[in-house]
């Protein structure tokens, strides 16, 4: 299955929803670094999907999941 620029435009507004309460929920509180490093790759990865670039902002989108956890 191919996803459309649309279905990652629909997965990215549905991670800004629920990202924050994920960074919430994990506990200790993070750092400023992580936060910076968590920062970086929203960025990176908003960007990738503004530009319509889906196996970058997959792949920003996949390193951020992994930093949160």
């Amino acid at each position: 299955m191919q996803l459309s620029a649309d279905d990652m435009q629909q997965i990215f507004d549905l991670r800004i929803a629920l990202d924050p309460l994920a960074v919430y929920l994990a506990r200790p509180p993070a750092s400023g670094s992580v936060l910076d490093d968590l920062e970086k790759l929203a960025t990176k990865a908003k960007r990738a999907a503004d530009a319509r670039g889906l196996a970058s902002f997959f792949e920003s989108h996949l390193a951020f999941r992994r930093r949160i956890y």
